[in-house]
Order: C-alpha cells, then structure tokens, then sequence
C-alpha cells in the first residue's frame, strides 16, 4: 500500500528518485552498459505526466546480456553497496542515495515465460533524454507483457492498486489496440498469465484488460 502522502510529499520523494536513478545510470554508462529501466521507475518517467502519481520503492533496470557482472563491478566501483537478491539480480544503493537500485541478469526465472531480455533489448529504442544519461526504453507490447507477467509472477490481487493502474495507463499512453496485445502475450508465453493478472484489472474497471482477454484464443490445456 502506498503511503498517505499529500501530493508535495510525493513529489520531493519521486525526484528524489529520479535523482537517485539518474546516478546509477550514469555510473553504467561510463561501463559502457545501457541499462533498461523497468517497473515503477520506467511508468514514472514516460507514462504518468505527475511523477508523483507513481511512488517507487525501489528501480528495477535490466542489464544487457554478458554485461551483468560488468554492471555490478561497476557500481562497486563507484562505492555502491551490493547484495544478492535470488540468482538473477543484486540490489544495489549509492553512497548518498536514499533509493535501492535492483540490477536484473533477466526478466523471469528460466522457463516461466518466453519473454526473453535479449527480446527487449533487440526491440528496445535508445533513449538519451529520459534522464541524465542513456537508456534503452523497451518497446510498448513489450511492457505490457512484462507488467502482465510480473502481475502474475507476484500473485498480486485487487488490492494492488498501482500495479492495476499501470496497465491502463500503458494502454492509453501508448493507444495500444487489443488485438496485437493478446497475440504479443501468446507468442511469448504470457496467455495464462494475462488470464490471472487482467481478469483482475478487468474487475478494478480496466476495459482493455477486458478486451484483451476477449482477444485471447482458448486454451488448449484449460
């Protein structure tokens, strides 16, 4: 649950954030690393205009392929504090930092979905305006899906407000049209997700979730 914070509470903490972000960025790129930023810090950057509508906890960014320990060598360099988080990321925070940034090897554990990081970072775009530094900006389809599957992987329900809210927010930033999201989410293993997570973005009042679901083909197994 997000703290009840008024809006200027939110918005100090959300540049606080960014400003927080912005550093590990930069301290990838001299690496020669750009990152993808995922999640919370990604929406609150180019979907929701008040970066106060999406308070983080954390930033997720996505490290290239053969570049992980090379990233976390580097934010060790630049005095970062590091621990494991699982076998696929480490948790990371700067040495005047207030934010956690998590640095993800991939997605989802192997074998859950087949939506791959070498996937997003092939389709992604090169951003150089997001923040002080370079960044590869996944690809719409492609971050939805991962909202989608993450929803899943968390086993969120309705009481996750903002996780809710950044579907339909991605869907009309990026006027995504229901169809391709549903054959998106089938080509890479996310149908059975997309059945947990937007069936219950559907019942919070999301009608897009509700059309992509009507968009998805039966399911064989059932």
């Amino acid at each position: 649950m997000e703290p009840r914070w008024g809006h200027t509470e939110r918005l100090a903490a959300a540049l606080i954030a960014r400003r927080d972000f912005a550093d590990a960025v930069r301290h990838l790129n001299a690496a020669g690393i750009l990152p993808m930023p995922l999640k919370g810090v990604l929406l609150q950057h180019i979907v929701y205009q008040d970066p106060a509508d999406r308070l983080l906890s954390d930033a997720d960014l996505l490290v290239p392929p053969g570049r992980f320990d090379d990233a976390v060598a580097a934010l060790r360099a630049a005095g970062y504090r590091t621990w494991p988080e699982g076998r696929a990321a480490v948790c990371s925070k700067g040495p005047d930092a207030q934010l956690e940034v998590d640095l993800h090897r991939r997605l989802f554990s192997p074998g859950l979905y087949g939506l791959s990081a070498t996937q997003l970072f092939a389709r992604g775009r090169i951003d150089e305006t997001l923040v002080q530094g370079v960044v590869v900006v996944p690809a719409p389809l492609d971050l939805y899906a991962h909202l989608v599957g993450n929803f899943a992987k968390g086993r969120h329900e309705a009481s996750h407000a903002p996780q809710l809210r950044d579907f339909s927010a991605v869907a009309s930033r990026f006027r995504l049209a229901p169809e391709p999201v549903a054959r998106h989410l089938e080509r890479h293993g996310l149908a059975r997700a997309a059945r947990y997570s937007l069936t219950i973005a559907h019942g919070a009042e999301d009608a897009f979730a509700g059309e992509v679901l009507r968009h998805l083909r039966p399911d064989r197994v059932g």
